[in-house]
């Protein structure tokens, strides 16, 4: 006496011409699908729920990310409402969406699916729907976030939309922090989305000691630029990489926003290195095949850095540029010892610029021998 869920089926008859017993016996081709699939574009696994309005009924259903879950339990003729709960997040509320409206009642299908976390703040996930062709209305409806943003600066990150931190309110879940487990800090996608879909959308950024940056734009896949926030002490200022790309593959309809440190010091030596900002008394440690982010910069129109062996008697090195993309050649000399020459390339991956330090073993880019009998100065013109 239980009613057989639904199934929706396209049917194409094939048949050859030499057939003798096609009049008898028709060759029939049936494909069979579920009327609706609900598919997870989080970086999350989330329990949905399906709410039949016309019969008063819901169903629930585990769906890990990235998966896809047939519902057979539906009428496409009935009005279905969809509301998920995301694990081992701080979103908890979700407000139902309608999946699969009826117009003459004016319930119109929602692109939209909002949840919102324990402090009562909003996210806007999208709905992207498609129709399984010549399968009598079947469909498949995907979940995904507008924007994931990683966190690659090593630091704690608050972003916020434009009009939200005119508003005073906070951008749900705004703190992006780092993984620190096992010591190792990793970048956890974080979803982002705006109160309205408008391209002159805006977001400010914010690290822990920086105020908020100016506003900065989203939209552009493929875009790589610099942004500056300035710090809490009025000396100083942060340098973050942004760079906008486009999901691949199931993933496309998301915008991957990553924000890392502009400046990254790469020290290729088998020794220890020092490294400072000129006037500054910040001396930076490079130990041997280490990376190291610049932070916080001084103010000023130029970035530059000079090197130093460890060691007291040891003389600092002429200041550089850091932004000037190639190769720079920089002296340095221990105590008591012949100069060295190390070669910094400035290479630019993404939004980020590496400076890698190795030691010149072939050549010095030139070399000048005075075999007369005078002395002379020479020195580079301007």
């Amino acid at each position: 006496g239980q009613q057989s869920p639904p199934f929706y089926f396209q049917m194409n008859a094939t048949f050859d011409k030499n057939d003798p017993l096609l009049p008898v016996y028709p060759y029939m081709r049936v494909r069979v699908s579920a009327p609706i699939e609900i598919q997870n574009l989080l970086p999350y696994d989330f329990k949905y729920r399906i709410y039949d309005k016309n019969l008063k009924k819901d169903w629930t259903n585990f769906l890990r990310k990235g998966g896809v879950s047939p519902v057979h339990v539906v009428e496409l003729s009935h009005v279905l409402l969809l509301s998920i709960d995301m694990q081992d997040t701080a979103f908890r509320q979700c407000e139902f969406a309608i999946v699969n409206g009826n117009v003459q009642e004016d319930f119109r299908r929602e692109s939209t699916l909002t949840v919102q976390d324990d402090q009562g703040q909003e996210l806007k996930l999208g709905l992207h729907y498609f129709t399984v062709p010549d399968s009598g209305g079947a469909f498949k409806v995907s979940v995904f976030s507008p924007y994931l943003v990683l966190n690659k600066t090593g630091l704690d990150l608050n972003i916020q939309s434009k009009g939200v931190f005119h508003g005073g309110r906070s951008a749900a879940g705004r703190a992006i922090k780092t993984d620190a487990t096992n010591g190792v800090r990793s970048a956890i996608p974080y979803m982002y989305s705006y109160p309205t879909d408008d391209r002159k959308n805006r977001s400010v950024l914010r690290v822990v000691g920086s105020s908020w940056s100016k506003p900065q734009s989203f939209e552009a896949i493929g875009s790589s630029f610099e942004v500056t926030l300035p710090g809490s002490n009025g000396r100083t200022e942060y340098h973050a990489g942004v760079t906008v790309e486009e999901g691949t593959g199931k993933y496309k309809v998301t915008k991957i926003v990553t924000v890392s440190p502009r400046f990254i010091l790469d020290n290729r030596l088998d020794e220890e290195l020092a490294a400072r900002e000129p006037g500054s008394s910040n001396v930076i440690s490079l130990k041997p095949r280490e990376l190291v982010p610049l932070h916080f910069l001084r103010q000023a129109a130029e970035k530059q850095l000079c090197f130093c062996f460890p060691g007291v008697n040891n003389q600092w090195s002429s200041l550089f540029n850091i932004a000037d993309l190639g190769i720079t050649y920089v002296k340095l000399a221990k105590a008591n010892q012949r100069q060295r020459l190390l070669k910094v390339e400035v290479l630019m991956e993404g939004a980020t610029i590496f400076l890698r330090i190795s030691m010149e073993a072939v050549h010095w880019p030139y070399s000048m021998k005075n075999e007369s009998d005078a002395e002379f100065i020479f020195f580079q013109a301007v």
